[in-house]
């Protein structure tokens, strides 16, 4: 538990930059490819 705790802080040290929240959410929007259709998969691309 205590190794949790610091390996997550430690990750929050690293800086959420523009280029790396877009990263992270085209990493999720691919787990959710097989539930979404074209167009709510688009819509989700254009935010």
């Amino acid at each position: 538990r205590e190794r949790y705790a610091r390996e997550f802080m430690t990750a929050l040290r690293e800086r959420a930059t523009r280029r790396r929240q877009v990263n992270v959410l085209q990493h999720c929007l691919g787990h959710f490819r097989k539930r979404l259709d074209p167009v709510a998969r688009a819509e989700l691309l254009a935010v």
